[in-house]
């Protein structure tokens, strides 16, 4: 007895053991598959640029959602925009080879708490009053929600919508912030969407955009529900209401096109584009040659034509240009461009009460003043500028290359008087942030000028990517803005997002070494856009509604608990 005892004892610890490595084994197939799909949807950003697929990329989180009966939301999602940022952001690993995957873990928190709150929102709508019209679905005990009543699907769309818009923005401040591609983004070269930049911003766009997602979500959960429901499909379309929730979409066919402004006047500037490889730690060595490099190309430039100004992109020189140890390199080169005033991206260092602090700047000097004028970068790239958390790092991990390097934040949109116009800047990762560009179009900048080193990328869609963002700040501002990379990508933006005479090799390769002169036009009658009145207004009115629906759910489900205890009181 005692024998036969412990075989089945034995027996149902294996079928335990059995079962549970199945479950397991079964739930990381769903991750890999979320993800691999997730991955497979970054093709709405560059290189392939699907921009179409961005109006259904959402399609397959939608699926999934559906065969889980609305259950395990953030963990599916999790994964499936842990893919997608995985992608979208492949070029970091140019820098650090898990960068990509890292950064993705972090960013896929935000759309993937999005989906869960659209989840929660829809069992919210769904009211039991309804309930005879649309019969509850009850799979394996989970409820489904009821097929919304048409009069309720366009207010859940333009609400999830919301939700997302939300998320999107808290991703460009939480975790040190990383804005970079929002899935309105994919349309940064559409002459018709981008005509709510001037007004909502990139956030507009992503709101349009993801309406149109969750009108897919509607439509395929009818489909789901016609096994239960014969009719969900055809009260699908006799119910036109649900496309009121176009009509955000509608407005970028109804905004007037912006008037082509004339030219008061142009600063003509030289722009030199080293192309040379990433130094973090730079040797002696490499030192000169990028000094070479760039001497060579400003005086050949200068000899050509004499321009109003030189520009070189962020950090051109891998040493700071101010130090005594420069003078002998640097003297010559602004002897021969005068009258001519050299803007190079440079390491500054300056004392702030008795602490001597590194900053990543733009300076402005001529043979006869070396500083006239300096703006030092704002946001400030993590790992690679500065250490997060670093003070509390171990000594010997803070001498590791990655960790070493500590630069401080600048604080003002500083604006630059030359031959008597106005120039707002960017200092590369800062043209992710809406808020630096109109920050400085509110302190009265007629044109922008953005340096940038994407050398860390190297020939990847890195530096493309950040080409788009550049555009998309040139259409919100209003105002020209002139791009100089220190690899590729340097080009005049116009205020409608077209690119003018990109500097690229004869046979049309982006990453180049060369210079080109341009014509940075001040614009005649500029007028503030919308959007650089008002800012994030349109972002903080999504986050306005997302506050209230989470309330209004809070309330909801304090009640029911209230009811459930009340019935097992009694």
């Amino acid at each position: 007895m005692s024998e036969n005892h412990s075989f089945f004892t034995y027996r149902e610890k294996n079928d335990q053991d059995l079962s549970f490595w199945l479950k397991w084994r079964n739930r990381l197939a769903i991750a890999i598959i979320l993800y691999a799909v997730g991955f497979a949807t970054a093709c709405i950003f560059a290189p392939l640029e699907w921009s179409w697929f961005s109006w259904i990329f959402l399609t397959p989180a939608f699926v999934y959602i559906l065969k889980r009966r609305f259950q395990h939301t953030f963990k599916g999602t999790y994964f499936f925009f842990w893919g997608h940022f995985t992608l979208s952001f492949y070029w970091l690993s140019q820098v650090i080879p898990p960068a990509a995957v890292v950064v993705a873990a972090i960013c896929a928190f935000m759309p993937a708490m999005a989906m869960k709150n659209i989840v929660q929102l829809y069992r919210f709508l769904d009211t039991e009053k309804y309930m005879d019209l649309y019969p509850q679905v009850t799979h394996n005990g989970i409820q489904m929600p009821t097929i919304l009543l048409a009069k309720k699907e366009p207010i859940f769309i333009l609400l999830a919508s919301a939700i997302w818009v939300t998320w999107e923005w808290v991703r460009s401040w939480v975790f040190t912030g990383f804005p970079w591609n929002y899935v309105g983004q994919a349309f940064w070269d559409s002459a018709t969407l981008t005509k709510l930049l001037p007004y909502t911003g990139i956030y507009g766009l992503s709101f349009v955009v993801i309406i149109v997602n969750f009108m897919m979500f509607c439509i395929l959960y009818r489909f789901y529900m016609r096994q239960h429901d014969k009719k969900a499909i055809t009260n699908l379309w006799k119910k036109p209401v649900l496309y009121v929730s176009l009509f955000p979409l509608s407005l970028c066919f109804i905004l007037p096109v912006l008037p082509e402004m004339k030219s008061k006047g142009s600063i003509r500037v030289l722009a030199i584009q080293g192309n040379l490889e990433q130094m973090r730690v730079p040797s002696r060595e490499q030192l000169y040659r990028a000094m070479d490099v760039y001497q060579h190309l400003t005086i050949q430039g200068v000899y050509t034509e004499k321009p109003d100004l030189v520009l070189w992109p962020e950090t051109a020189i891998p040493y700071a240009l101010l130090s005594s140890d420069m003078a002998p390199y640097l003297d010559p080169i602004l002897n021969e461009i005068w009258p001519a005033s050299l803007l190079a991206g440079t390491i500054t260092y300056r004392q702030i009460f008795g602490e001597e602090h590194e900053y990543n700047s733009l300076v402005l000097m001529d043979k006869k003043d070396k500083e006239q004028f300096f703006y030092d970068k704002i946001h400030t790239v993590p790992f690679g500028e500065y250490t997060p958390l670093g003070d509390y790092m171990p000594d010997k991990l803070k001498e590791h290359p990655l960790f070493v390097r500590g630069l401080t934040a600048g604080k003002l949109y500083r604006i630059l008087e030359f031959k008597g116009y106005k120039i707002g800047f960017n200092i590369c990762y800062d043209d992710a942030y809406p808020d630096v560009t109109y920050g400085a179009r509110r302190n009265g900048a007629e044109a922008i000028i953005t340096v940038s080193n994407d050398a860390w990328y190297r020939e990847t869609s890195g530096s493309y990517q950040h080409l788009t963002h550049s555009v998309v700040r040139a259409i919100e501002s209003g105002i020209p803005t002139l791009r100089n990379g220190n690899n590729s990508d340097t080009c005049l933006i116009l205020p409608n997002g077209t690119i003018v005479d990109p500097l690229v090799s004869p046979d049309g390769n982006p990453f180049y070494r060369g210079f080109k002169f341009y014509d940075l036009p001040i614009l005649a009658d500029q007028q503030m856009t919308f959007y650089v009145r008002y800012g994030n207004w349109f972002a903080w009115l999504c986050s306005l509604i997302t506050v209230v629906c989470w309330i209004l759910m809070f309330i909801r489900f304090y009640r029911k608990k209230e009811k459930l205890q009340e019935k097992i009181e009694v």
